[in-house]
């Protein structure tokens, strides 16, 4: 699967802003296989809003067969649950404290987008929930 979004790991698709329609992403492929599956394995709904965890599966003719696949991230979205708000904040704090995350944990928490993950991202995230003026949006 390509896409000018997936240039950090080509197993996933970053750079998904919150809000994001299963529809809206799915019509920037030029396939008509390409679907979104969430973290079951279930399809998401074309207006259902896009979570860091979801997968974007490029099917074979049969409509059955996974040829290719490549993992969402959110920014900001670290919970999986589409949003970003306290849940991400304590996910990350949380993510922290485990001392290991997944790339796509990283990569929705690098809130700064540094390359790394920090604590200077939980507080760019809490600028964000809060409103500050210094905050960037999260796409």
């Amino acid at each position: 699967i390509v896409s000018d979004q997936n240039k950090t790991d080509p197993d996933c698709l970053n750079g998904i802003a919150l809000g994001t329609t299963a529809k809206e992403l799915t019509s920037q492929f030029a396939s008509d296989r390409v679907r979104l599956l969430d973290k079951r394995g279930e399809a998401v709904a074309d207006g259902d809003k896009i979570k860091t965890g979801d997968r974007v599966v490029l099917l074979g003719e049969d409509g059955k067969t996974i040829l290719e696949e490549v993992a969402v991230v959110v920014k900001g979205d670290i919970s999986g649950d589409g949003e970003s708000d306290v849940l991400d904040v304590l996910s990350g704090l949380l993510l922290f404290q485990k001392g290991y995350m997944s790339f796509s944990e990283r990569l929705s928490l690098d809130i700064n987008e540094d390359g790394s993950y920090s604590t200077y991202d939980l507080i760019g995230l809490i600028d964000r929930l809060i409103g500050s003026d210094s905050a960037q949006p999260l796409n």
